[in-house]
């Protein structure tokens, strides 16, 4: 049987002597500092990896470090820190101002049967709707399982969030995906069927631009607004109010959630709807505490919906539709687990990229040579029942689009 550093060194692309711009002892000395302080400041580090695994695969990185070249070196410690099992303590390979890495100009969203290119700098825009079948050397599905090993992740669910580090070229080629950083060639089948490859050159995060989202006019609900934090809107032929919850962050905002949460009892009433719909899809986190007036009011609701039943004899049954994916994360999860704990909302989608009792509330540090930054969890947050081991909270309905749902 293959111990866990043999595991480790296979994952890692055919490499010879590299240059780098990070001496190997800057980092052996990063790897030191990597060690000493999370297992100092962690929450508790080894909840789900041993110390003596841990610590044999930043021992192997070093010893290896002197034939990688730096962005190897950087994915290999995102593959390390992810081991630990815990999606708030992670390498930043997406955001770290520190680090040169450029994107592409496509982002890449899993659907039920492969993935799609759901957005476009203005150059590609013909790309949106198209279904990738090889990006680089490997075909779609196995260029995200070569990028999940280096996501954080809480639960095997967080980790298909990955594909936003297909964006990444830098990352393609330190897992072996493309032979250079600096492009990506691409096989896609176009929303009209026909079979192209196209070559995208890798862009500065400042030069890439705005991206453009499938799919123009006809852009669902869903993939609208994902930058306003909570929106609600009238689906009056469907009788029903949609909300899209994004996020709840402690900062002062023009409308609190309290307000929202009222608006959004007002629109049932106002309009006689039988559902109302919360979309958590694109929910990261923020405050639970916060959150915690939007609970209130969608328990209000449920007990009008119950009122309005007792007192209509045609009344029909109002319900509540939660829906749930990957993405639904930190205190988004908690936030489905009070749903679930104070409601009988019905949950669509995937199961959530975090689970209801987790370790979070992130700190910060930077590497000393590098100068990457690591985040780590500081406390345990326990949510639900001590005995309450769910890895996430599970849909009641399993519903993901599939590519012809997004063209």
């Amino acid at each position: 049987m293959m111990n866990w550093v043999s595991v480790l060194l296979l994952g890692l692309p055919a490499l010879g002597a590299a240059a780098q711009t990070i001496t190997p002892d800057g980092w052996s000395e990063d790897l030191r500092t990597l060690v000493e302080t999370l297992e100092s400041e962690h929450a508790n580090l080894y909840h789900t990896v041993s110390q003596a695994q841990f610590r044999a695969g930043i021992d192997s990185l070093a010893a290896r470090a002197k034939y990688l070249d730096d962005n190897t070196i950087i994915a290999e410690l995102a593959r390390l820190v992810a081991i630990i099992g815990d999606g708030h303590t992670l390498i930043n390979l997406l955001w770290d101002r520190r680090l040169p890495f450029r994107r592409l100009p496509v982002g890449f969203e899993r659907a039920a049967d492969g993935l799609v290119i759901l957005e476009a700098s203005s150059d590609f825009i013909d790309l949106l709707g198209a279904r990738v079948i090889r990006l680089g050397q490997l075909r779609a599905d196995d260029a995200l399982a070569a990028v999940r090993p280096l996501y954080s992740r809480d639960n095997d669910w967080t980790s298909l969030l990955a594909t936003d580090l297909l964006q990444i070229p830098e990352i393609l080629h330190a897992t072996g995906i493309t032979p250079s950083a600096d492009s990506a060639e691409l096989e896609v089948e176009t929303r009209s069927g026909e079979l192209r490859e196209v070559t995208l050159g890798a862009v500065t995060r400042e030069g890439l631009g705005s991206f453009n989202v499938c799919c123009g006019e006809d852009t669902p609900l869903w993939l609208r607004n994902r930058d306003d934090r909570y929106w609600l809107a009238l689906l009056a032929e469907r009788r029903a109010v949609y909300v899209q919850f994004n996020g709840a962050d402690w900062d002062n905002e023009e409308e609190s959630l309290a307000e929202f949460g009222r608006r959004m009892e007002q629109a049932v009433r106002d309009h006689d709807v039988d559902r109302l719909i919360l979309d958590l899809r694109w929910n990261s986190g923020g405050s639970r505490w916060r959150a915690r007036h939007l609970l209130n009011a969608v328990i209000r609701v449920e007990g009008y919906f119950r009122a309005e039943r007792a007192t209509r004899e045609r009344q029909p049954s109002g319900r509540i539709f939660t829906i749930i994916g990957p993405r639904t994360f930190s205190a988004a999860a908690q936030f489905a687990l009070d749903l679930d704990l104070h409601t009988n909302t019905v949950f669509v989608g995937e199961p959530t990229g975090g689970k209801p009792n987790h370790y979070g509330d992130v700190g910060r540090f930077r590497l000393p040579n590098s100068g990457l930054e690591v985040r780590f969890s500081r406390f345990y947050h326990q949510a639900s029942h001590p005995r309450d081991t769910r890895q996430a909270i599970f849909p009641d309905v399993s519903a993901l689009p599939s590519i012809d749902d997004y063209r």
